[in-house]
């Protein structure tokens, strides 16, 4: 299972994505997050520059996510949102 992760504006246009879908590797551990356990698997997902922290800490949790350049680069856009102050949302699209 797995999302493309994209960094959309306020009129929810693109800003960045991920070069490579966001990979579940083990679902029992993704229920243990604190706010990537509600993402869904078959439509969109949206999160504030609010809940960064969190999607941060989320996406650092080992064993949840497939070992791949996607974790780093999901950190990385987590990042340039909670700067953002409120211009910017995290969308995790599921398949």
């Amino acid at each position: 299972m797995g999302w493309s992760v994209i960094l959309q504006d306020s009129g929810r246009h693109h800003i960045s994505g991920l070069s490579a879908e966001l990979e579940e590797d083990n679902h029992e551990k993704r229920m243990e997050l604190k706010l990537l356990r509600s993402l869904d698997a078959y439509g969109d997902t949206r999160f504030n520059h609010l809940q960064m922290d969190e999607v941060i800490s989320d996406l650092k949790a080992t064993g949840a996510w497939k070992k791949s350049a996607a974790v780093a680069e999901a950190i990385i856009l987590a990042q340039r949102c909670k700067q953002a102050d409120g211009s910017l949302t995290l969308c995790f699209f599921g398949d």
